[in-house]
């Protein structure tokens, strides 16, 4: 399962009628307890 997180504050990720975009990832981390961490970038 994916839980999308968005850190900080300003304007909303996924703004109300927004058309598909793309990700790229950028970078994974894996910890000891098996929690998995993305990070993606919007590619325009």
């Amino acid at each position: 399962m994916t839980y999308p997180v968005v850190l900080g504050s300003g304007q909303r990720l996924f703004p109300e009628g927004m058309d598909k975009f793309k990700l790229k990832l950028e970078a994974t981390e894996t910890f000891p307890t098996g929690v998995v961490t993305h990070i993606y970038c919007v590619v325009r």
